[in-house]
């Protein structure tokens, strides 16, 4: 049960973390 919640929690934090790459790609103005 742990390890799932963890698994869980890990999940959240990747797909922020992939939206904000998404958002950063269709705005030409934030890329480097």
């Amino acid at each position: 049960m742990a390890s799932t919640h963890r698994v869980s929690r890990v999940r959240e934090l990747l797909l922020r973390e992939l939206q904000e790459i998404v958002q950063r790609m269709r705005d030409p103005r934030t890329t480097m």
